[in-house]
């Protein structure tokens, strides 16, 4: 420490001697808000001077500089200086007043030791939602500045924010700091934000980390700001030295010309103080004790990563007033069950066809519930804690790669399906300006370039203008190799043979790219569909499964299947999706993909970085898959995790932010069902107070209300309806035969005027296709076409295809047979996409599509389809037919007092069940016990 207190005191005699108070260094504290960087201000300073928050609390620069007296001006966009009250400083993020609106800096004075070696800069958050863009003047201007970061290390705005300050005021002004505010730190989020920075600064970065609630930490922070002032102190005064001894023989040059000796002494005196100053100067400087090293040192040897957490099982309770829906439904399935296989019931063999189908059906019933968020907003460990035990792998870093799904099972298994065809995209767009797509070219190379990893590829394509072509993977290599120097800040070799374009990669404008010969994507097949099955109670597939989940693997999953005997996961499903804000962009179409298929929606929230510009454009996302359904009420929760972060005046705050600007800014079209404030941590480790178990309960009530209620009631009475049909059935008379056939005869025209009607369209459709790239898009769905002002642009666009003619096709069929074949023992033929999508294919492998020959084939294969779909109805029809004419001929007969006995018990509990769903009465107050089985 005498070491320190020497070089900095030196450093003070030179400020003293050669500098003034204007240029003192200016350190400026840039990044995401509630990251800590005023909180840091106030524990440097040592008092409460800049406003602490929650919600974004600077909402203009706000500079610190030394006086004797304390005192708060603030300067206006009319260029007039404004004296502040302390009460009104405060309240200048929270009121939308007009001077609010007008303060452009605020300057604080205050006396601290601190200030004499240098001013501070507190900045406002850059990605809160009502913050402005671009960069505070105050940042350009700064000699240093302190980035400091969230916990999970750097997103998506980050990058964007560093690539402006680089440009702004370069790389070496500036050094990155982790702030670990949320607890347990386990230092992968370090590793990881060296390697993002490092692509941002195109250079290895040094990322420290502190902890501004940590007063060894906090002093450790502010030798490292006072030694990067030092440094600028140094540099500027060696700056003037070097101006003034170059003054000094113009001065002894002037002294010698003079007549008089007073002029004589007057002018040498000047030159002889001005060469005192340089040889005092820089002797100062040439004493000065090598410090910044052991600075360095000792602000990284003070934060360690914590250790994992201890296995644990945790049992909490689901609360909630609404009947449970895997309750319900398995009373459903046992009643279903045991009319199925009542001996007195067996002659009915459709009713029991149909007992058995709809038993099928509720076993297919499932609910999906998707959690969409930011990365490392604790996604996965409130997953965790649903299961009652740390399963899945959660990280400060992003880790989850793909989508998860848990799904209720006896066993804890993992099933791991991969795709036996990956499209790896060159480049994503963004302000028509084309970016690399890094993270998936680098596992393209490694998959190419390891021998056992290339042994499994069976085919690689290259995509350009929608043309497809077959290349090696050799010639893929070398195709990488110059697509990264196409993006390449530094295409050079280095004396050594590096190649920086490996790494370093910049923006270049889209029409650039698209005018150029570079692949717009890579196609790789493999020759079959793998998956593997992991048992997670077994230490080494849980570790195989995290690497297959976090490395290169990665890319080629299509899903993860966690089965696990977790009590909600009776209820529905649950997908974890990747972070929507991470660096890698791939995350964005992963989730986005599984949206307009959820029941309910968690989007997450970090509290101590509450709703940013990427929150809203994640919360815009959802919202539009909200609105692409029918009933999209109550079905979106908001959960702020780490609340236990929060005190309960923080708590009230954030739940008041969220809703003006989140509810009242939609005018009631996005109303949260609640606004839930949990800690994912706490509730894993059985400390959060049951907050975990009130929003389970809310959530199954929100399920059972949206649609478990309905489906379950529309099951039992179909049931019920079968079943009072076999007392009838048996009493009913022969006409009723004659007017079901003649109903059967009306649908089935009815479906094949329908299918005729449908087909006619499509063949049309298909008639219009004349190039390959309309063929392209008849198979894959969408098509590029040219757009902007030279048509240089491509856009991909929506196209008719081969799905949706099968799918309009099929629907009408499957209606049919649901009405009419509902236990499934019949299968009607349905158009055959699959035999579509090979002809397809073939057809794009030929390199000389001939268009009207390709139409033809098509059309072909639809009368061939039709053709088979018509014998299968006429068949059917016939079939029909004869039973009606059998049961004419039996007749009917009185029902024996078994028959009726049976029916009428299994009738009656179904009647007590569907009074049950439709007339709750207090459901599932108590709870039952979920958690690890």
């Amino acid at each position: 420490m005498s070491k320190f207190k020497d070089y900095f005191s030196r450093v003070d005699r030179l400020t003293s001697m050669y500098l003034s108070t204007g240029e003192l260094p200016v350190v400026a504290l840039a990044g995401p808000y509630n990251t800590g960087k005023s909180t840091m201000v106030n524990s440097l300073l040592g008092q409460q001077v800049s406003p602490v928050d929650v919600l974004p609390a600077t909402s203009v620069p706000v500079i610190f500089s030394r006086d004797e007296l304390f005192s708060i001006t603030a300067r206006l966009a009319d260029g007039r200086i404004k004296v502040l009250s302390s009460t009104e400083f405060e309240s200048l993020p929270k009121v939308k007043e007009a001077l609010a609106r007008r303060v452009l800096e605020v300057e604080v004075s205050l006396n601290h030791e601190l200030l004499r070696r240098m001013r501070l800069v507190d900045t406002p958050g850059f990605d809160a939602a009502t913050g402005t863009d671009g960069l505070p003047d105050q940042l350009a201007k700064a000699d240093h500045i302190v980035y400091m970061l969230h916990q999970r290390g750097p997103g998506e705005a980050d990058r964007k924010f560093i690539g402006q300050l680089l440009e702004s005021a370069g790389v070496e002004k500036l050094s990155f700091w982790i702030n670990r505010n949320l607890g347990h730190y386990d230092g992968t989020s370090l590793t990881e934000s060296r390697r993002v920075l490092r692509e941002i600064c195109a250079r290895e970065i040094q990322v420290h980390v502190t902890d501004t609630m940590n007063p060894e930490a906090v002093r450790r922070f502010r030798l490292f700001i006072q030694d990067r002032a030092a440094d600028v102190v140094i540099k500027s005064v060696t700056r003037q030295l070097k101006e003034l001894d170059r003054q000094i023989p113009g001065l002894t040059s002037a002294s010698l010309q003079e007549n008089n000796d007073t002029s004589f002494l007057l002018h040498f005196w000047d030159a002889s103080q001005a060469a005192s100053k340089v040889i005092q100067g820089r002797n100062i400087i040439k004493t000065l004790p090598l410090v910044s090293k052991q600075i360095g040192a000792s602000v990284d040897e003070l934060i360690r990563p914590a250790k994992g957490l201890p296995h644990m099982s945790v049992v909490s309770l689901t609360r909630g007033t609404a009947p449970d829906p895997a309750l319900v439904k398995g009373r459903i399935k046992s009643v279903l069950t045991r009319a199925a296989d009542d001996p007195v019931l067996q002659s009915a063999h459709e009713t029991m066809a149909l007992m058995r189908a709809l038993t099928r059906e509720l076993d297919r019933e499932q609910y999906l519930v998707t959690a969409a968020g930011g990365f490392s907003t604790g996604k996965t460990t409130f997953f965790n804690a649903l299961l009652g035990e740390a399963l899945l792998p959660a990280e400060n870093r992003p880790t989850t790669f793909t989508v998860t799904r848990l799904r209720y099972g006896d066993r804890k298994k993992a099933m791991v399906r991969f795709a036996n065809q990956v499209t790896i995209p060159t480049h994503y767009v963004e302000k028509k300006q084309a970016i690399i797509c890094r993270h998936e070219l680098e596992v393209l190379e490694r998959w190419l370039t390891s021998p056992k990893l290339r042994s499994g590829i069976s085919a690689l394509e290259k995509v350009k203008k929608g043309r497809n072509a077959r290349i090696s993977p050799d010639e893929l290599c070398l195709e990488i190799e110059t697509l990264k120097e196409t993006f390449a800040r530094v295409r050079h070799r280095s004396k050594k043979g590096r190649r920086p374009w490996k790494s370093l990669f910049k923006r270049i404008p889209l029409s650039s790219f698209n005018g150029s010969e570079r692949a717009d994507y890579y196609v790789v097949h493999f020759p079959h569909q793998e998956s593997i099955e992991l048992d997670l109670t077994n230490e080494t597939d849980i570790k195989t499964l995290e690497q297959t989940a976090g490395s290169y693997h990665a890319l080629r999953v299509e899903e993860i299947v966690i089965s696990h005997p977790a009590d909600i996961l009776r209820t529905a499903d649950f997908l974890d999706t990747p972070g929507l804000d991470s660096v890698y962009h791939r995350h964005r179409e992963i989730t986005t993909r599984y949206l307009p298929d959820s029941d309910c929606f968690l989007f997450f929230l970090n509290s101590k970085h509450i709703l940013t510009r990427p929150d809203l454009s994640t919360y815009n996302i959802i919202s539009g898959a909200l609105s692409r359904v029918g009933n999209s009420t109550g079905k979106l929760f908001v959960i702020v995790n780490f609340a236990d972060t929060l005190n309960e005046r923080e708590k009230e705050r954030v739940r008041n932010y969220l809703h003006a600007n989140l509810v009242r800014p939609s005018r009631g079209t996005r109303n949260p069902v609640k606004i839930y404030l949990v800690s994912a941590l706490d509730a894993l480790t059985g400390k959060d107070g049951h907050a975990l178990s009130h929003l389970t309960g809310d959530l199954k009530e929100r399920i059972w209300l949206s649609r478990c209620a309905d489906n379950y009631a529309g099951i039992i009475r179909r049931a019920g309806t079968a079943l009072a049909g076999l007392l009838e059935e048996k009493t009913s008379s022969i006409p009723s035969y004659t007017e079901q056939n003649e109903q059967f005869r009306q649908d089935q025209e009815q479906v094949l005027q329908t299918t005729a009607k449908v087909l006619a369209d499509w063949q049309n459709k298909i008639e219009s296709l004349d190039s390959p790239a309309d063929f392209l898009g008849f198979r894959d769905g969408k098509k590029l076409v040219r757009k902007g002002f030279l048509g240089l642009a491509r856009k991909a666009v929506p196209y008719p295809s081969y799905r949706d003619l099968a799918t309009e096709i099929n629907t009408t069929l499957k209606s049919f047979q649901s009405k009419w074949y509902p236990g499934a023992d019949i299968t009607i033929s349905k158009l055959n996409a699959e035999v579509l999508k090979d002809i397809l294919d073939r057809m794009l492998e030929d390199k000389t599509l001939n268009p009207g020959e390709a139409r033809s084939n098509l059309l072909t294969l639809l009368d061939e389809e039709t053709l088979n779909i018509r014998e299968t109805l006429q068949q059917l029809a016939q079939k029909h037919e004869k039973e009606a004419q059998a049961a004419i001929k039996k007749g009917a007969t009185n029902p024996s007092k078994s028959l009726i006995a049976a029916v009428t018990q299994y009738t009656r509990e179904l009647e007590n069940l569907e009074s049950e769903i439709t007339t709750p009465t207090g459901g599932n107050a108590n709870g039952k016990c979920q958690g690890a089985g």
